[in-house]
């Protein structure tokens, strides 16, 4: 059961690298002006079960969340049951600049919330324009995050 799980958050992170790569192939049309859909993995249920529309609102939550990054995560399970996983395309990619933490322009971010516990500290899984993953430790509060794109316990 374990190997499944792992099976599938990888299936769920290497469509993400895969989708990432679509978009920026995509990106150099200019008739290509949407911002591709957030996308809500449960763990537990170990699938996707919510594709919401993303808009310059929760651009700028993301946004705002890249400027609360504290340092990159020493301890984060992505294995872990009761999880959610959103995935947050940008568009246009952010630039962020956090001292040793991360530098660059990012292109995706994945917001990894536990579904049962405290919110304080979040973590989020970062892809540059390389799509090169960096997992971060973020203090910002999920509950607000989650109510913006819309997904209720």
């Amino acid at each position: 059961m374990n190997h499944k799980r792992s099976v599938m958050i990888l299936f769920f992170i290497m469509s993400t690298l895969c989708f990432s790569n679509v978009h920026e192939a995509h990106a150099l049309t200019p008739s290509f002006r949407t911002i591709p859909p957030i996308e809500i993995f449960d763990t537990t249920q170990e699938k996707v079960i919510a594709t919401v529309q993303n808009s310059p609102e929760i651009q700028l939550e993301v946004k705002d969340m890249l400027h609360r990054i504290t340092q990159r995560s020493p301890r984060a399970n992505l294995e872990a049951k009761n999880q959610l996983m959103i995935r947050v395309p940008l568009e246009p990619s952010i630039y962020v600049q956090k001292d040793s933490v991360i530098t660059g322009y990012i292109s995706e971010v994945i917001v990894i919330i536990s579904k049962t516990g405290s919110h304080s500290n979040s973590n989020l899984l970062l892809f540059n324009e390389e799509n090169q993953p960096v997992l971060i430790e973020c203090n910002f509060h999920p509950d607000s995050f989650l109510k913006k794109i819309g997904y209720q316990n």
